[in-house]
């Protein structure tokens, strides 16, 4: 049975319903936006179809295949009617990793019970190339940027979702990669890989073409395990520096909200955990201590003004004479300070 094979520049989420057939896992990782995930094979069944492939042979790995995918196929055909009736599409588009066999068996089997289906070519392969390449033509885009640096818990990602709701053009490269950049910075998130991070990426990129600046928070070349292209931090280290100064008190009192111990202690300590290994004995005592009094306001002040603070300190020096200073005491105090910088900014450039 003919195939009907549609390429990526003609998938539309609006008259689509879109099928993602890989394994939950393959899904969490990278998914094209909307799609569902309707896997031929759970996480299991596709590593021991994978062995079969390897230690036995292909045809072997194939019969497998067939016994597991078959008896499925009464669910999967009711679950793509209703779906179909639910969100009124006018078709299904199916993809698998590279537009092989567990799409085309999905696609063929599917038709001929008379649901309008179509594969995608290349599969998310495919797709994922489209990103690399849109990735590529942002590199050679000249932009400039405003970056927002601080000690630690200076809500400078506050900040910035505040400037991004009054209609700033703010790149939220924490929010993207689904992480905070620390150690804890995982703690209440869900992280997201490199291709999802490159593709939400490039989605706001092209939302912000026409920015004369962008906003964003001055990161290390790595969030998470998320690494930033060279081109954003190029223009993080030639773009406008603000320093946001936020007492330190009230920076323990935002990390404390952040990371709450009555919801995250398990997180926590296993952060603290992995940090103490860098931490020297005297730090470490002190947070020992705290730690068996349940004190965790105290453990972030300690971490602020003994460890994170004294790290970001060479680089605070470095940028002293090339950064405009905000001080504030309260996040709508630093909002307006900015804003009214922003306003500045713009007349200059005008």
């Amino acid at each position: 049975m003919e195939v009907t094979l549609k390429d990526i520049e003609q998938i539309d989420a609006r008259s689509q319903l879109i099928i993602d057939v890989r394994s939950p896992k393959e899904y969490e990782e990278f998914h094209i936006p909307e799609a569902i995930n309707i896997p031929i094979f759970s996480d299991e069944e596709r590593a021991k179809i994978g062995t079969i492939y390897k230690r036995v042979g292909e045809e072997d790995a194939k019969e497998l295949g067939l016994q597991l995918f078959a008896p499925k196929l009464p669910g999967f055909y009711k679950q793509l009617r209703d779906l179909l009736i639910e969100t009124a599409k006018n078709e299904v588009l199916f993809y698998c990793a590279r537009g092989g066999m567990r799409s085309r068996s999905f696609v063929v089997t599917m038709a001929m019970m008379g649901l309008p289906c179509t594969q995608l070519r290349g599969g998310i392969r495919a797709f994922r190339q489209e990103i690399i390449a849109k990735l590529k033509k942002q590199e050679n885009r000249s932009r400039s940027f405003i970056v927002l640096n601080g000690y630690t818990g200076s809500r400078k990602t506050d900040l910035l979702q505040s400037l991004k709701k009054l209609g700033y053009p703010v790149l939220d490269l924490e929010g993207l990669a689904g992480h905070r950049g620390s150690i804890f910075g995982q703690i209440g998130m869900k992280p997201n890989s490199q291709k999802t991070f490159e593709m939400l990426l490039v989605q706001e990129l092209e939302k912000l073409k026409d920015a004369q600046y962008i906003l964003i928070e001055g990161e290390s070349k790595r969030i998470g395990k998320v690494v930033i292209p060279n081109f954003i931090l190029q223009g993080k280290v030639v773009g406008e520096q603000i320093l946001i100064s936020y007492p330190l008190e009230k920076r323990v009192e935002n990390i404390y909200t952040i990371y709450d111990p009555s919801k995250y202690k398990t997180n926590i300590d296993e952060a603290l955990g992995h940090l103490e290994k860098r931490l020297n004995q005297p730090i470490r005592e002190k947070i020992l201590s705290a730690k068996q009094n349940g004190d965790y306001k105290l453990i972030y002040k300690i971490l602020m003004a003994d460890y994170y603070d004294q790290r970001y300190e060479y680089q605070i020096q470095q940028m002293k004479n090339k950064q405009h200073v905000i001080e504030m005491s309260s996040l709508n105090e630093g909002l307006e300070k900015l804003t009214q910088f922003l306003t500045t900014q713009l007349k200059k450039t005008s």
